[in-house]
């Protein structure tokens, strides 16, 4: 039985299994309005049987009706949007940033095939991908297409006792976003700042240096005054945001410096060929033994950071042909 648990004044919490994931589950957040005002529900789970229950549970339990309740999407990505067709139908208003809204409304699969080609492209084996695309679960867990009221970087959203001022924080997604409410400091944070896991950085076709967009967004939200950081997985953190900020800056500092290590002492590797040799805090054995998602994650990673070595020159690439790129130090 899902149990919401209200952890600011009329700010309640539950939790949405996320069944096949190494994220667990989502943390899923209810602003309740009181006197008849609107509520507002952030982010819905997968498009899966065990995520539909703990939805409805979690609503019910709150006494949610759905044709009084608005979703806030913090980014497009399908453990937070794939209920929203769902929610839809049921009677809920659908609010989410312009940018995501676009670039997932065309449709998860042709997303996929473009991200599919251009890892394919950077030296992913076809084999390999086949098995991702076999378990890929922002395929298989969504309801389909919704329409949205899109929200804009400083629009403000009124809930209850809360003002929300919407942040626009691309890296893990590129229209990604965060709400802040300033009379309680409190951060709505999505997966731009995780604690118990970093936030995944991919490389994108349709943002350039997402690893710098996402460095540039975590400095602008660290320096606001939060008390209270609501993250979209794992632990629920009274802040300290600025720590945490300066740790996954860190720790993206650090896998540069890995992934140009890999460079230099085995220059000409593709980024397939260097993502299995950096280093991946996961519990596998060697590369070989990575399960396929991870691998895809880890080598969209790579990417990112290897586009951001470019930019930094400290790294150059080559191509012959139609053979994968591969690196050099510079």
């Amino acid at each position: 039985m899902t149990r919401p648990e209200e952890i600011l004044r009329g700010l309640w919490t539950f939790p949405i299994v996320l069944p096949d994931s190494p994220l667990k589950w989502l943390n899923c957040y209810v602003v309740k309005a009181e006197n008849g005002g609107r509520n507002l529900l952030v982010d819905t789970g997968f498009y899966h049987p065990a995520c539909i229950a703990a939805l409805n549970e979690g609503m019910a339990a709150l006494d949610l009706r759905p044709e009084n309740t608005d979703v806030f999407i913090t980014h497009m990505h399908t453990d937070h949007t794939g209920n929203a067709a769902y929610l839809q139908k049921r009677g809920c208003r659908i609010l989410m940033s312009e940018i995501d809204y676009w670039l997932q409304h065309d449709s998860v699969e042709k997303n996929w095939q473009t991200n599919a080609e251009k890892m394919r492209a950077a030296g992913l084996p076809g084999d390999v991908m086949e098995q991702i695309r076999a378990t890929n679960r922002a395929v298989i867990y969504t309801s389909g297409t919704f329409s949205a009221d899109g929200v804009n970087d400083g629009d403000v959203l009124s809930y209850g006792d809360y003002n929300f001022k919407a942040i626009h924080t691309p890296g893990h997604t590129p229209g990604h976003m965060c709400l802040y409410d300033s009379v309680s400091r409190t951060l709505i944070s999505g997966d731009h700042v995780l604690f118990d896991i970093s936030p995944n950085i991919c490389s994108w076709t349709c943002m350039s240096d997402p690893l710098g967009r996402y460095m540039d967004s975590l400095e602008r939200i660290k320096a606001l005054p939060v008390e209270h950081v609501l993250p979209g997985h794992r632990t629920v953190q009274e802040s300290p945001l600025r720590e945490r900020a300066d740790q996954l800056l860190a720790h993206h500092r650090r896998r540069l410096d890995d992934a140009e290590r890999v460079i230099g002492e085995h220059p000409g590797l593709n980024a397939y060929q260097i993502a299995g040799m950096m280093q991946w805090k996961i519990r596998a054995k060697d590369w070989d033994d990575f399960p396929p998602g991870q691998k895809y994650f880890a080598m969209s990673e790579t990417l990112a950071h290897l586009e951001h070595l470019l930019l930094e020159g400290r790294i150059q690439k080559e191509q012959a042909g139609d053979e994968a790129p591969v690196y050099l130090i510079k």
